[in-house]
């Protein structure tokens, strides 16, 4: 997932990936009870992104050196 502000981020895989996890939970999120219960939610949303399978990261640009840098490893 790429944290910065653009058109080009909407389409990079990491970002689709992370919509459609966000789109799939979003009701159990606005379901839930307690303040836990939601960021135990939130955690399984990190979590199935850098699964196994996925090996997914958040990162943000780094404007300074011109790179992207990991938020989240």
């Amino acid at each position: 997932v790429v944290c910065v502000n653009g058109e080009t981020t909407l389409e990079h895989p990491g970002n689709v990936a992370y919509r459609k996890i966000i789109s799939t939970n979003k009701a159990i999120f606005a379901n839930a009870k307690c303040l836990k219960e939601k960021l135990q939610i939130s955690k399984s949303i990190v979590a199935s992104l850098q699964g196994e399978a996925n090996n997914g990261r958040f990162l943000e640009r780094d404007d300074e050196n011109d790179q992207q840098g990991g938020i989240i490893t």
